[in-house]
C-alpha cells in the first residue's frame, strides 16, 4: 500500500531529540514503514507563534538536520511543509528562499496562537489575516506554494476565500458538525475547499475526533466529507509525531494499512485509494 499524508511533525521532533527513523518511540519509524510500499509524507517544521528567535533560521536548521536523515528511511519520500508562519520572520520574501532551497510545497500560516500573519482560531476566532498575512498568501500563490488553513480562525478562512485564486488545503482537520471543536472545519468551509479542488486531511488527534476514540471513529468524519462532495478531495493528515495521544488501535505509521482496510470496508476500495493516495497524488502531481 502507498499513501500520501498531509501533515506530520516528525522533522521538529527529530531535530529536538537528534534521533532517526530507527527510534520506535516515533509514530513514523522504520519498523512501521516496513509495512508500507511507499510513504509520501508532508513533513512540517513547527514554528510556534510565540517563537522569539529567528524562525527562518530555525526552519533551515530543522530541515538541514532532517532531510539527510530521511534519505535513509525505508520507503519514505519527504515533502517539505510548514506549520506556523513565524518561519518567515514576518517577511513574505523569505518564502522565495524556502521554495528555492527546500522546495517548500505547503505553508501553514499559524498554529493556535497569533503571529505577524494571522490568528489561530483557538486564540481569537473572529480575527483574520494581517496585511503581511495577505501578502504572504499572495506570494505563496505566485510561487506555487499551497496555503494551509488548518489552525486558522474562521475569519482567516474567510480571508483566504477572498484572496486565493488557486485551491488551498486543510492539511489536518476534521468536521465540526461531527465533533464540535473549533480546530475542525464547518460544513460550508469544507464545501468551499472541495469546490475549489483543494484537500482536507483527516486528523488522528483524539481531541478532534470524539470522546475516547478508536480508529473506526474516524469514519463519521469521512462520511460527512463524502456527503459534502469531497470524494475527490479527502486525504489523510494524521498529525503523526505531533499528537500526544492516538486513537485506540493505532500503533505507528504501519497502522495506515489498517486504516486503508477500514475505509475500503466502509466505503469501497476505490474510495479508500482516493483517501489514502490518489486525491493527494493528483493535487501534488505525484505519479504512481
Amino acid at each position: 500500500m502507498k499513501f500520501i499524508d498531509l501533515h506530520c511533525d516528525t522533522p521538529t521532533v527529530m531535530f529536538a531529540k537528534k534521533n532517526g527513523f530507527d527510534d520506535t518511540s516515533m509514530h513514523i519509524n522504520n519498523s512501521g514503514l516496513k509495512k508500507i510500499e511507499k510513504a509520501y509524507q508532508l513533513c512540517a517544521v513547527f514554528t510556534p507563534d510565540e517563537y522569539k528567535d529567528s524562525g527562518f533560521e530555525y526552519f533551515r536548521s530543522v530541515m538541514d538536520y532532517f532531510l539527510p536523515v530521511a534519505k535513509n528511511a525505508l520507503n519514505f519520500v519527504p515533502i517539505v511543509s510548514s506549520e506556523g508562519g513565524r518561519c518567515i520572520d514576518g517577511d513574505p520574501e523569505n518564502l522565495k528562499k524556502l521554495k528555492a532551497d527546500y522546495s517548500l510545497r505547503v505553508f501553514g500560516l499559524v498554529h493556535n496562537g497569533e503571529n505577524e500573519l494571522a490568528c489561530g482560531g483557538v486564540r481569537d476566532n473572529k480575527k483574520g489575516l494581517t496585511e503581511t498575512g495577505v501578502a504572504a498568501v499572495k506570494m505563496c500563490e505566485d510561487l506555487g506554494i499551497t496555503p494551509d488553513c488548518s489552525h486558522l480562525s474562521d475569519a482567516g478562512f474567510d480571508d483566504l476565500v477572498k484572496i486565493c485564486s488557486k485551491p488551498f488545503i486543510a492539511t489536518h482537520s476534521n468536521c465540526r458538525s461531527v465533533y464540535n471543536k473549533q480546530r475542525n472545519l464547518e460544513d460550508d468551509q469544507l464545501r468551499e475547499i472541495f469546490h475549489r479542488g483543494g484537500l482536507c486531511g483527516l486528523n488522528l488527534f483524539p481531541d478532534i475526533i470524539c470522546d475516547d476514540p478508536k480508529l473506526s471513529d474516524l469514519l463519521p468524519h469521512a462520511e460527512k466529507m463524502l456527503s459534502l462532495g469531497g470524494e475527490d478531495c479527502i486525504a489523510i493528515g494524521g498529525d503523526l509525531d505531533g499528537i500526544v495521544s492516538v486513537p485506540k488501535g493505532f500503533t505507528d505509521v504501519g497502522s495506515y494499512t489498517e486504516i486503508y482496510s477500514m475505509f475500503a470496508a466502509a466505503f469501497s476500495d476505490k474510495i479508500a485509494e482516493k483517501i489514502m493516495f490518489a486525491n493527494a497524488a493528483r493535487f501534488f502531481g505525484i505519479g504512481e
